[in-house]
């Protein structure tokens, strides 16, 4: 046992910590979950840490971003409910992209609050894989975030282009205050976005032009009506018009195009969010460990010597007999 104990305080006295190999990004545009350039052990760490705050504050930052988002969600289906409108809720791009919003903060807060049960970590071999909460909220992440600004640029640069009045409170909140949120969420976290992330976002566009052309396909029409169709006629939007395939297919592409774009900027954006943060809190959570271990390899040495003393004096007792 005495030798079992000395061994094992020899190892780890011996072994460097391994703070693994930095990971980077594949290139191109893919449905990736990876979490580089964070190792898989390190899942906590990008999760449940933010450079701004503490980590129970980062916490509470989380449940208090999924309350709001929860929270005019509700409202805003609510209002569609009482206005006899349900059934047709998930009609426009701003509310495909919010229920994409709560779902994305509310697995983040699940995410942060695993990752803080299981900080502080620099042990490579504690955490060999990501947990799939963790990488579906990569991915969430990765379209939850350039989808919130192409939102923005499609409702204020066509959909209401030329229009004089201002929407209500809750449009304006899917149309705009969603994405400020959204960008102050990117900039306190420590969630990577990459562009080998960024088919999630395509793929989700795509899924929003099929189903365009599936409302035209079945005449499901649009509340309240339109100027050039009959009701069940009217299309979700003018730009998206499949009565009309060249200017339908046209505004498709750009879509796209405009979707590859927001990838590219917000990956950049991240890539500015990694330089420009500091990493102090990591660096003390290490130097914690790292004091907490040593203070552990010097009881065991205490306890070692401790035994071989009373060994050795049992051994002097028996020659003495």
């Amino acid at each position: 046992a005495t030798r079992s104990v000395a061994c094992r305080v020899c190892n780890t006295a011996a072994k460097p910590a391994d703070t693994g190999t930095q990971r980077r990004p594949q290139p191109g545009m893919d449905l990736s979950c990876s979490l580089a350039p964070w190792d898989n052990w390190e899942w906590p760490r990008a999760v449940a840490t933010s450079p701004c705050m503490q980590p129970k504050s980062y916490f509470y930052f989380r449940m208090l971003w999924t309350l709001i988002f929860l929270g005019h969600f509700c409202a805003d289906l609510l209002l569609t409910a009482y206005d006899g409108e349900v059934q047709l809720y998930l009609l426009s791009l701003s509310r495909w992209a919010l229920v994409v919003q709560v779902a994305d903060n509310m697995l983040q807060l699940y995410c942060t609050a695993s990752g803080l049960d299981a900080l502080p970590t620099n042990d490579p071999k504690e955490f060999e894989e990501v947990p799939d909460a963790v990488s579906s909220s990569v991915a969430l992440f990765a379209t939850s975030q350039p989808l919130s600004f192409l939102v923005v640029v499609w409702y204020w640069g066509f959909e209401h282009w030329g229009h004089q009045e201002m929407p209500s409170y809750l449009g304006f909140f899917l149309h705009f205050i969603s994405w400020i949120l959204q960008l102050i969420s990117l900039m306190v976290c420590r969630i990577p976005l990459s562009c080998s992330s960024g088919g999630w976002l395509l793929a989700f566009v795509t899924s929003f032009i099929v189903w365009s052309y599936v409302h035209y396909a079945l005449s499901i029409g649009m509340p309240g009506g339109c100027r050039s169709y009959t009701q069940p006629e009217c299309p979700m939007y003018s730009a998206l018009d499949w009565h009309k395939p060249q200017v339908a297919a046209t505004t498709a592409f750009c879509a796209l195009a405009a979707a590859a774009l927001a990838v590219f900027l917000y990956a950049l954006l991240a890539k500015l969010r990694g330089l420009s943060s500091a990493q102090w809190d990591l660096l003390e959570m290490d130097n914690n460990r790292r004091i907490e271990r040593e203070a552990q390899q010097a009881r065991e040495l205490e306890a070692l010597k401790a035994a071989l003393e009373e060994e050795q004096q049992g051994y002097c007792f028996c020659r003495c007999r």
